[in-house]
């Protein structure tokens, strides 16, 4: 057990300092404490030894040192042994039991886009300091890094004036957890004021988490899981952790990576676009002159995958659209917003979950990295850039396809369909996916099969490739059905087996320079 006799205190968040305060007070703690804390007791009546007395050093560097001291971190990080206390009392040092702790607000002032110097300001130095040497000296010293923490501390002081060992043990770990996360949010925050490239230059990554909510279960119902927001994420920027849950029940932990592809899908655009996901993979996408217009389209393009899907939309929910949507059954409808009256409708199915974009949304709120674990580690990647077009498309073989605009709607598609991914698109409607398929040519007869299921004609239709044809079956596969326009990214060592087979069927192939695997 530790016992509690002489108490520091140093806290930004002032919020619940008093009655802790005051309940340490009544119970014969003394109390240190030093800056805007100490006034902050002083003015409510508690008795505080300043930090300044205590040290005989004034605070200095605009307050930068006051706490790093020998008299301060001697008392916190003295064992408790023979050794250590006459090593004390030599120095004229006293033993500080407790330690309570927290950061200047670096996370805050990084989301009102400050300037370097600010940044720079709001690094806490003395107090990560502090919670790190009294959560070291943990069998002998408590600390709290957080106001949530002084009630759990409170229910177990007041009962003897200890604290055990475990719950020392608790605080400390949950110390360096917070140090941590507070060092890793200041290197990517610098790093990426600096526009430097720390994943590239340095050998270390760290990564700023925080959780926002547990998740009632993971992928399967005996998996526990829990959403962690990113640090650097600021409140507007347009992320599926930001969006806003309207109606519905929680959101389960498919629903999230669901969601998340169905953000990244409708950010593609700027025309009205509509796109239906299971298991990430759109089953059916398109745009449309109005919203209402490529609901239509997606919808029919596979009506019956769409069942119990995700719709994802990039215009506002109308109370026609909403009608629309209304008649069969979708797991969630994520949109930048809804009409008044279209969510009334919408609020009457009570198994729907409906989220909005954030307010004020900036698109910058895509993550810069694309992290992926494996056993063991994990594996970091810039993201595959999104709203970026083909700048030159290079016809390989075949007749220019004319309408352009058809041939970007159906390359920005198909980077969002897992590997092996192919997809048929005709008038910027999705009609076949192949997904996830070992051999390429099945995808492609999977697509076809998904296109003639729902009655679509195949003359005039797109079919586009997210990775090489490493043979000309391919090809040759789809032109059987009617298909004469392809694209693909080119790189195969059999390029010249593949544009030559397009050229004796006569159909149009172009290469983009660059493919897009999604696994």
């Amino acid at each position: 057990m530790i016992e509690i006799k002489t108490a520091l205190l140093s806290v930004f968040d002032k919020e619940k300092i008093i009655p802790l305060a005051q309940a340490l007070v009544t119970k014969g703690v003394k109390i240190i404490s030093s800056g805007g804390t100490a006034i902050h007791l002083q003015k409510n009546g508690i008795e505080v030894q300043e930090v300044s007395s205590l040290t005989g050093f004034p605070e200095m560097l605009e307050g930068r040192v006051k706490t790093l001291h020998p008299k301060i971190h001697g008392g916190i990080l003295a064992k408790r042994t023979d050794a250590h206390l006459q090593q004390l009392a030599e120095a004229g040092i006293n033993t500080i039991d407790l330690v309570v702790v927290n950061l200047y607000p670096f996370e805050k002032v990084k989301d009102e886009n400050p300037d370097m110097d600010v940044l720079i300001e709001n690094i806490d130095i003395g107090g990560p300091t502090l919670l790190r040497s009294a959560a070291k000296n943990q069998k002998y010293v408590c600390v709290l890094p957080s106001p949530e923490d002084y009630t759990d501390f409170l229910e177990e002081f007041n009962k003897n004036k200890m604290i055990s060992e475990k719950f020392a043990r608790k605080m400390a770990i949950k110390t360096f957890t917070v140090t941590a996360y507070y060092d890793s949010l200041i290197s990517q925050v610098l790093s990426a004021k600096s526009e430097m490239n720390i994943h590239n230059e340095n050998d270390k990554f760290p990564l700023p988490l925080k959780k926002e909510a547990q998740l009632r279960y993971g992928e399967n119902p005996f998996q526990q899981a829990n959403l962690y927001k990113d640090g650097l994420l600021s409140a507007n920027e347009l992320s599926i952790v930001n969006c806003k849950q309207l109606w519905g029940k929680e959101l389960s932990f498919n629903n999230y990576v669901d969601l998340d592809s169905a953000l990244k899908m409708t950010m593609e655009f700027s025309s009205p676009f509509t796109c239906v996901l299971k298991h990430t993979n759109p089953c059916g996408a398109a745009l449309g002159d109005s919203i209402e217009e490529a609901f239509d389209k997606a919808h029919s393009g596979d009506p019956k995958s769409a069942f119990g899907g995700i719709i994802g939309v990039n215009q506002k929910v109308t109370v026609p659209l909403a009608e629309k949507i209304s008649t069969s059954f979708f797991e969630c409808i994520l949109a930048p917003g809804f009409e008044k009256k279209a969510l009334e409708i919408l609020q009457k199915k009570k198994n729907i979950r409906l989220l909005q974009w954030p307010d004020n949304y900036q698109r910058s709120g895509l993550d810069k990295w694309d992290i992926k674990k494996i056993s063991g580690g994990f594996l970091v990647q810039e993201l595959d850039t999104h709203f970026e077009q083909v700048k030159e498309w290079e016809l390989k073989a075949g007749q220019p396809v004319s309408d352009e605009a058809e041939l970007d709607f159906a390359w920005k598609m198909v980077k969002h369909v897992k590997s092996n991914a192919i997809i048929l698109i005709k008038n910027r409607q999705l009609i076949g996916v192949g997904a996830g398929q070992m051999s390429r040519v099945d995808a492609v007869n999977n697509a076809m099969a998904k296109a003639k299921e729902f009655n679509f004609e195949l003359e005039g239709a797109i079919l586009s490739s997210d990775a090489f044809f490493p043979f000309p079956d391919s090809i040759e596969t789809a032109f059987a059905e009617g298909v004469k326009i392809f694209i693909e990214p080119g790189g195969s060592i059999r390029d010249d087996q593949v544009i030559e087979t397009a050229k004796k069927l006569g159909v149009s192939l172009y290469f983009t320079g660059y493919r897009h695997f999604k696994h």
